[in-house]
């Protein structure tokens, strides 16, 4: 949304146009005042000025009587005893006259912020996955975190958005990125995927047609968004690239998402990359996988949805899908699906779409007993990757978890659980290492105390599923 602007900064801007900086500019929050600096206006008054300006040329050709006026009183400084016979009019006439062509200037400003910041939005938008009018849930709070570790102007540079499959990680990126769209801060807004696969709301997987699955296919990505009109048809090795990149992004701030890091092939040499891009870049990365060994990432994980939220989103998804039964339902009809499938925004959708073809009670059968397509392909989805990259110890630890409360278990209490079925105490910190840095077990608590817990759906999943996928 662009920035909203009164007669009473129109007239301070116009009053200031004499002034030094140290008077500022009531004009700091405009787009159109961003995009004058960043593109070489050398001072806060001088952008502020050629602001006014072109919009003085417009109200020139609206109404040459006001633009003069203004030009008589501010950029000249003439007092109104001396415009009034200028303009063939009494003075009282030329205050009223004022007010009126500051009011039209006032529109017409608005008017350009509102077609610069539309630009701007178009320009980028159509680089971002999904519906710029979806409807998001529990992730207010989550966006001014994260808002202000992108905004400020120094490190982090590279901001991890981590959590289990089908948490929102990629929704509340691109929430994120949207948010910060019309800050002119940014010469260049990018994103790439690395996703091979999207789970629909049916409840089939389908595949994803040429994800950047290596950091040189990620390179290739940037180049088209980034510098196609620069490059024209010129063919450029993987180092000519590289290095246009690494110009553009230390001389500019932009602003890039990598979207499911954990999918590609060489994270390491990627990372390595991007290491020489920052500053003032930023990358905002998702992933399932938390990298807490790495020093310079912020980590922001994402938790499960409120139970309020939950159903706030139940409701909204059954109302736009036309199923008036769940949409009208009460919250403890609804809230077996929550204490079901948790907070996963992912699998209370395919709840919701299932509703259309079965009962609640058979969905949620279903999904205790890992029973069905769509069911199946939830848990593989979100789990089968995962669950195979981890050795027998953590396999084992991670079966402990069911037995834990929600309000979770420290580490003696799962010490002593594991001690039954033969695990060490070493044993154990081991795999909730790897099992926390791959967001399947939680770690809540302060800084002297831990308590460790699973989601809903994965304790749903690890009671059934699993035992599956190791008979197979």
């Amino acid at each position: 949304m662009s920035t909203r602007l009164t007669e009473e900064q129109v007239r301070q801007a116009l009053t200031l146009w004499h002034q030094s900086d140290a008077h500022g500019s009531p004009f700091e929050e405009l787009l159109l005042w961003q995009l004058m600096r960043r593109d070489g206006a050398p001072s806060v008054r001088s952008a502020t000025n050629q602001v006014l300006l072109d919009a003085l040329g417009v109200l020139a050709n609206d109404d040459p009587e006001a633009q003069r006026l203004l030009e008589l009183r501010f950029l000249r400084e003439e007092p109104a005893q001396r415009v009034a016979p200028m303009l063939n009019v009494v003075e009282g006439t030329v205050w009223r006259k004022q007010r009126e062509a500051i009011s039209r200037l006032t529109e017409i400003l608005e008017a350009q912020e509102t077609q610069a910041h539309n630009e701007r939005i178009n320009r980028f938008a159509g680089r971002l996955p999904g519906a710029a009018d979806r409807a998001l849930f529990g992730v207010e709070s989550h966006l001014t975190t994260l808002t202000g570790q992108v905004k400020g102007e120094d490190a982090p540079y590279l901001i991890a958005i981590e959590g289990i499959g089908g948490i929102g990680k990629t929704t509340l990126a691109c929430a994120l990125v949207r948010q910060l769209l019309g800050d002119a801060h940014w010469q260049e807004v990018a994103w790439v995927t690395a996703q091979q696969q999207l789970f629909n709301g049916g409840g089939a997987i389908k595949p994803i047609t040429h994800p950047a699955l290596t950091s040189e296919a990620l390179v290739d990505a940037l180049v088209e968004q980034l510098l196609r009109e620069e490059i024209g048809t010129s063919a450029l090795s993987m180092e000519q690239k590289r290095n246009m990149l690494q110009q553009r992004f230390r001389q500019h701030p932009h602003l890039v998402v990598i979207d499911n890091l954990e999918t590609l092939q060489d994270i390491e040499a990627l990372l390595g990359t991007l290491r020489t891009w920052l500053n003032p870049t930023k990358f905002i990365l998702t992933s399932r996988i938390s990298r807490y060994y790495e020093t310079d990432i912020y980590h922001f994980i994402v938790p499960e949805l409120s139970e309020d939220d939950a159903m706030a989103l139940i409701h909204t998804e059954a109302a736009v899908r036309n199923n008036r039964a769940l949409a009208t339902a009460g919250d403890d009809e609804l809230r077996p699906i929550y204490e079901t499938v948790g907070g996963n925004p992912l699998a209370l959708r395919l709840v919701v779409g299932q509703t259309q073809i079965h009962g609640l009670n058979r969905i949620l059968g279903d999904l205790h007993a890992a029973r069905g397509r769509s069911v199946e392909q939830l848990y593989h989805y979100i789990y089968w990757q995962v669950w195979n990259s981890l050795d027998e110890l953590a396999q084992q630890a991670l079966l402990l978890m069911p037995l834990v409360t929600e309000t979770g278990g420290d580490i003696e209490y799962l010490t002593a659980m594991a001690a039954g079925g033969g695990l060490s105490a070493e044993d154990v910190g081991n795999a909730l290492e790897r099992l926390i840095g791959l967001n399947l077990v939680d770690s809540r608590g302060g800084l002297h105390e831990r308590r460790y817990t699973i989601h809903a759906l994965t304790n749903t999943f690890l009671q059934e599923q699993v035992l599956r996928w190791g008979d197979e």
